[in-house]
């Protein structure tokens, strides 16, 4: 048996025909559908970079790394700098994301 996955496209035409008969025209029906969406969509792409920080975050603390050789400290103390940073810009701009800036 295969599992069927309607497109967009089809999604939306199902979405207006379900509003038949309401006060709102196709055109109004569509850019709801439209905007729904969207909305999904940012929230995906907010949560899949929160994961990527997460990911960043658990790993900064793994035995490879904290147990560098003290000549290697300055290299540690390097890689544990860029991983804050890039976990914090993920963030950051998963949070633009959710309110809809920079689309």
């Amino acid at each position: 048996m295969s599992e069927y996955t309607p497109t967009i496209v089809q999604g939306e035409r199902a979405y207006i025909d379900g509003l038949a008969g309401t006060s709102r025209t196709r055109e109004e029906s569509a850019a709801e559908y439209r905007r729904m969406i969207a909305e999904v969509e940012r929230a995906a792409a907010a949560r899949a970079l929160e994961e990527a920080a997460d990911g960043i975050e658990s790993r900064r603390n793994e035995p490879g790394l904290v147990h560098l050789d003290v000549r290697y400290a300055g290299y540690y103390t390097g890689i544990r700098s860029g991983m804050e940073s890039d976990s914090k810009a993920l963030r950051v701009r998963a949070a633009e994301i959710r309110e809809g800036k920079n689309e």
